[in-house]
């Protein structure tokens, strides 16, 4: 029969016996429990399905309008307006009984600049000396419309005298009479006119008057300034500002823009900016002494003359002119 003390100890190792029996049956019990109840498994696997329970037809859950892929914007210089340019063709007149032949290029017509320092005096003296000489006047416009929009070269001793510096306000008195000097002996010229202001009546009226008179109105921009200077927008609005009111005032459209200080015919942007506005001739003191017509606008050539003897002027633009 066992002693007491290993009485004691069966028992103490029974009681410890269930008291673990009963732990593990209760740990295994919530595990299951809790499993079946789907909040989280005996190893912490997420109870939500790790893929969408959508079926295979059906649009995905998070699927993104793909972004639309913008061709680069082409910025590009405007074509010439075909319906403003005449089209030069380089082949004989369709008019069997013409002998009038189109051409491409054409020497360019002699050009004279004067401004109010050279006057009257002189100004007096170079019309006996183009009389003298065989020269004939005649206008930028004028060459333009009869000569080089038909494809057709002028004749060689077409002379344009131009006289700038005409202003908004004003005109100068020694302008004026050198005009006048011109207006006398019938002879065509053109004058570049700054025109920024319509608000002195006399001045247009004036404008009117010559323009009625056979002196050709071009534009001398709106306020004078060397284009080569300026940005674009600025250009724009010299440009456009002087041909619009020109056209405003006096009812007619100028076709010659006179660039101030002679400069600005070697930028692409300002003849382009002049075609785009309406002129067909630019006049500058860079330009060529051969001209193209089937490129616009048409670049005019001219120079100052003598200060001291007009046969020297004229002997000057014989040779500033030449061909060969």
């Amino acid at each position: 029969m066992p002693s007491s003390r290993w009485i004691n100890w069966i028992n103490w190792i029974k009681m410890k016996g269930a008291l673990l029996l009963l732990v593990l049956i209760v740990v295994f019990s919530s595990g299951c429990t809790e499993n079946r109840a789907g909040a989280f498994s005996m190893t912490n696997t997420p109870a939500y399905p790790l893929t969408p329970t959508h079926s295979a037809t059906s649009a995905p859950l998070a699927t993104k309008t793909p972004l639309i892929t913008l061709a680069p914007t082409q910025h590009t210089t405007p074509a010439p307006t075909s319906t403003e340019i005449p089209t030069i063709s380089p082949t004989p007149s369709a008019d069997s009984s013409s002998d009038k032949v189109i051409t491409t290029s054409c020497p360019s017509i002699k050009g004279l600049m004067l401004h109010s320092s050279f006057g009257v005096k002189r100004t007096e003296e170079l019309v006996v000396a183009i009389a003298g000489n065989g020269f004939i006047p005649t206008t930028y416009e004028d060459a333009y419309r009869n000569y080089y929009q038909e494809g057709t070269c002028p004749p060689s001793n077409l002379i344009v005298i131009s006289i700038d510096d005409f202003g908004p306000y004003k005109v100068q008195i020694e302008l004026q009479k050198m005009v006048e000097i011109f207006l006398d002996k019938a002879i065509p010229i053109s004058i570049g006119v700054v025109a920024h202001d319509d608000t002195e009546e006399d001045t247009w009226e004036y404008y009117k008057y010559l323009q009625e008179n056979g002196v050709e109105i071009t534009s001398h921009t709106a306020s004078h300034p060397n284009l080569t200077n300026l940005y674009h927008e600025e250009i724009r609005w010299e440009l456009e500002a002087s041909y619009s009111l020109i056209c405003k005032k006096l009812g007619t459209c100028p076709i010659s823009l006179a660039l101030p200080y002679g400069l600005g015919a070697n930028s692409s942007y300002i003849l382009s900016q002049a075609e785009e506005t309406g002129y067909k001739m630019v006049i500058s003191i860079a330009g060529d002494t051969t001209i193209s017509l089937d490129e616009y606008p048409i670049i005019f050539k001219r120079v100052s003359p003598s200060m001291d003897n007009q046969e020297e002027t004229l002997d000057y633009l014989e040779k500033a002119f030449s061909q060969e």
